[in-house]
């Protein structure tokens, strides 16, 4: 549609618009309203007598200017696929004058289709984060095939980042575009709408120029284009990372309960008389009172395995390594002990260490592990959106202490004082501190112990003042015989033992594929440094536990069971380094004599509900009211004040694929967020108030055939083979019209040939060629 160039007096002009204020005037030629049909013949129409006349023929000229189709293909970014539909149907239309500022609801309302799917996507991610989805083993669809699925998965995320990097240009443009029409904008600003989406911009020479530069609105449009950047960067990991299940375990119940016994008792600072539940039993004398020996398990399935001097045996002296993690046995459970010892190894700690879950600990775990399948696979049954019905592992985990020891020996002659080492101080060479007035490691005590030379003696306790030995639990001293390894301990040596019991708060946990009923657990560098952590007090972190000469000597036996089954050599002494394996007996022994303490305590109360109706505690040991989350008490007792037990929590954790809230979706969710409120904004703004819908100059070739189409001018003298300076880009531009031609004006500067022109505002609905 177009309007006569026909000169005339009888052009209607309803009023002028003020110097740089885009307002909804109208120009319209007295012969009327004329229009352009796609074969460029014109028409008439009547002429406006009023201001609804004006209004209605705006709304003519919109609606004749553009098709229906067109103006939609155009707004979601997709005109190209509209012209190439009609230049395949063979139709041939030429360039017409277009409108540049259109104010329409229908119009506002298509500009806004571009940004509805971006921002639905990006708000959907987030709100399925939120609430959580737990997928399993791997995604829906043909097993096996999950690499297949995540790339699909991954051109999605593209796919939905070019829509938002197209709806966050659509945005810049319209500012860019207000600007240019109500005021001006620094020339460096002109294509900052594509230029967003690489880092680049922000130390670009056009950007550079932009902050230097005096305009209005300048603190909006520096801010949008440092936002939009950040999101152009941010936007496709953003919603690649929300998108993309993650693997990991997620949290998924437990149960709160009351063990029937005291802190003190389970866990105590002091050791003095053992309980008959402490003490080992031979499996045919078991009963409820106690379990039997693990002596036998760690002989053969551990310290079997220790060198030897045996040339039959050269198999033990390569690669010399031990195994550092062995099974002992429990009421219930099994438990994986680790320890780490020094000797003819590969690695040497400073001092000889082991650890293993209390014995009371793996039986709860184990039971509780049992009450959550069972109530897992009732869900499952019932719905399986709320039940982890496929999962690569299930994790059970209780948060307590285990016992810890740590174990140095130093060999001692016949007839001379004992030296021990004092092992809380420093981290590897110690000191040595000397047992006087005694009559240990003389000759007559010496043979004694060892009938004569020929058995490993019992280790005799012995309490070390702190004062002189430092921190330590508990003292041993243990007599070899003489050796039958020709040139080894041909005299008889005396170990000096000391030892370090501590309290060291882990996390014990039950995974499903390391065995339903074995329970793990110890830290990371538990066999080393962490134990001289100090805590807020300025004590140990990990307290220690005093132990008597009482209660130790209570597993003598075990003690010879294990130092005679070293290497299979029946004798001790005959081993290579027989003071360290005097030490790993000691440290293997003391840690699983510590860990049956308390075995005879159970969970105060019974489950919820009854065996027919399981409904009440299956709901409190699973997630309630999310998808992820930690279960209630599943069982029915009621603490009150006096009781005589020790409230727990027991965990469970599944390991699958799923989408939930962590630090990384977190952040990602921010960024969608923020982009999801800035398009919203927008969208409402342009539905509110349409008084300039466009979306011209959206593209460098648009941009490019505006700076064609415009008169030359000397602000741009000696650009032509680059820009050296920040001043061309600093000049404020602004579209003017002359000779209904659109053009860049640049504000207060001559053409080349040193003449001022005088161009026209954008008008409103009016047509511009």
């Amino acid at each position: 549609m177009a309007v006569p160039e026909s000169s005339s007096s009888s052009t209607v002009d309803v009023s002028q618009r003020p110097k740089n204020l885009l307002v909804p005037h109208y120009q319209v030629e007295a012969v009327g309203i004329i229009s352009d049909d796609d074969s460029g013949h014109r028409s008439g129409g009547k002429v406006p007598q009023s201001e609804d006349d004006y209004v209605q023929a705006d709304r003519t000229i919109n609606a004749l200017s553009i098709p229906r189709a067109r103006k939609f293909f155009r707004n979601i970014g997709a005109e190209s696929l509209y012209i190439l539909f009609r230049e395949l149907r063979g139709d041939e239309f030429p360039e017409k004058e277009k409108v540049v500022i259109i104010s329409d609801f229908r119009t506002a309302c298509l500009t806004s289709v571009l940004h509805i799917l971006p921002v639905a996507t990006s708000l959907f991610l987030v709100a399925f984060n939120m609430r959580g989805y737990y997928i399993g083993k791997e995604l829906v669809g043909p097993s096996g095939q999950d690499d297949l699925k995540f790339l699909g998965i991954q051109l999605a995320s593209k796919l939905h980042e070019l829509l938002a990097m197209a709806s966050l240009s659509c945005i810049l443009f319209a500012l860019i575009r207000k600007q240019l029409l109500r005021g001006n904008l620094p020339f460096g600003a002109l294509t900052a709408g594509l230029e967003f989406k690489g880092l680049s911009i922000l130390w670009s020479k056009e950007f550079m120029a932009t902050c230097s530069a005096k305009f209005q609105n300048k603190i909006l449009l520096l801010t949008t284009i440092i936002v939009f950047t950040i999101l152009g960067a941010t936007v496709g990991p953003s919603a690649a990372t929300t998108a993309k299940p993650v693997l990991q375990n997620w949290s998924a119940g437990g149960t709160i309960f009351y063990l029937n016994d005291t802190y003190q008792n389970i866990w105590p600072r002091s050791l003095e008389t053992p309980q008959t539940s402490e003490l080992s039993c031979t499996p045919s004398a078991s009963n409820g009172s106690c379990f039997p020996s693990n002596s036998k398990l760690l002989a053969d399935g551990l310290f079997s395995y220790w060198p030897s001097h045996d040339a039959g045996a050269k198999e033990y002296y390569f690669p010399n390594l031990l195994p550092e993690q062995f099974r002992v046995g429990g009421r219930q459970s099994l438990r994986n002990m680790a320890s780490r010892f020094r000797g003819p190894f590969v690695y040497n700690p400073p001092v000889t260490s082991a650890t293993v879950p209390m014995a009371i600990i793996a039986d709860v775990l184990g039971n509780l592990a049992k009450y959550w399948t069972i109530a897992n696979n009732y869900r499952c049954a019932k719905d399986k959106r709320w039940g982890f019905c496929w999962y690569n592992d299930i994790i059970f985990s209780l948060e307590t202490p285990q016992p810890m020891t740590f174990v140095s020996c130093r060999v001692n002659q016949k007839n001379t004082t004992l030296g021990f080492w004092k092992i809380d101080d420093g981290l590897t060479n110690f000191p040595v501190v000397n047992l006087t007035n005694s009559t240990f490691a003389s000759t007559e005590w010496y043979n004694n112990v060892t009938e004569n030379a020929t058995t490993t003696s019992l280790p005799t306790w012995i309490e070390l003042p702190t004062k002189e030995f430092g921190s330590n639990s508990i003292g041993a001293v243990v007599a070899l015989p003489k050796s039958n390894i020709t040139g080894v301990n041909t005299t008889g040596e005396v170990m000096a033992c000391t030892i370090d019991a501590r309290w060291q708060n882990v996390t014990s946990n039950l995974t499903f594929l390391n065995g339903p009923l074995l329970v793990n657990g110890f830290n990371q560098e538990w066999f080393f440094i962490e134990r001289y952590l100090n805590a807020s007090n300025g004590g140990f972190l990990w307290p220690q536990i005093l132990i008597s000469p009482k209660w130790a000597k209570q597993f003598d036996a075990d003690f010879i069971n294990l130092a005679d089954s070293v290497a299979r050599a029946g004798n001790i002494a005959n081993v290579p380094s027989p003071v360290n394996a005097v030490e790993a007996v000691l440290a293997v022994m003391l840690a699983d004599a510590i860990a049956r303490i308390g075995n005879t305590a159970t969970i105060k109360g019974g489950l919820k509900g009854t065996k027919n109706d399981p409904a009440d505690w299956i709901s409190d040991i699973m997630p309630t009211k999310t998808i992820y989350g930690e279960g209630d008490s599943a069982f029915n007792y009621t603490f009150n004040v006096g009781d005589s037990v020790m409230k727990l929590q027991m965990r469970a954790q599944v390991n699958g694929l799923g989408y939930g809230m962590s630090a990384a979706t977190i952040l990602a969710s921010c960024a969608l967020l923020l982009y999801s409120i800035i398009a919203i904004i927008y969208v409402i703004h342009e539905l509110c108030f349409f008084s300039a819908n466009s979306n011209t100059w959206e593209s460098i070739s648009e941009l490019l055939t505006l700076a064609v189409n415009s008169t030359p001018t000397s602000a741009l003298h000696n650009t032509g083979a680059g820009v050296d300076t920040l001043k061309p880009f600093q000049q404020p531009i602004h579209i003017g019209v002359s000779q209904r031609r659109l053009q860049i004006v640049f504000d207060g500067e001559d053409d080349v040939y040193g003449e001022k022109q005088d161009f026209e505002p954008v008008i409103n609905g009016k047509l511009y060629g």
